[in-house]
């Protein structure tokens, strides 16, 4: 997706909130104040979730095609599913 609109605000926006997410959730294991760490992760989580389906995927069904939205769903099932493996 990043590949695909690549100056897109809101995929920025997305792609720096993931990263800060998973330098947040390695960080809870060391922390020395869990609880509210994990209290600030939850409501950063939450703003973000709320961020992805009020603002980002609105905006991704407008800007691409239905086959484009397709293979993108596509290639994350595929992702899901070597997860699994």
């Amino acid at each position: 997706l990043a590949a695909r609109l690549p100056n897109n605000p809101l995929i920025i926006r997305m792609c720096e909130e993931h990263r800060k997410m998973n330098e947040m959730f390695t960080a809870l294991s060391k922390s020395n104040n869990l609880k509210e760490d994990q209290i600030f992760f939850g409501n950063f989580l939450e703003n973000h979730i709320r961020f992805e389906e009020r603002e980002l995927f609105p905006s991704i069904e407008n800007l691409l095609s239905e086959d484009e939205l397709q293979n993108i769903g596509m290639q994350i099932e595929k992702g899901r599913r070597s997860r699994l493996q």
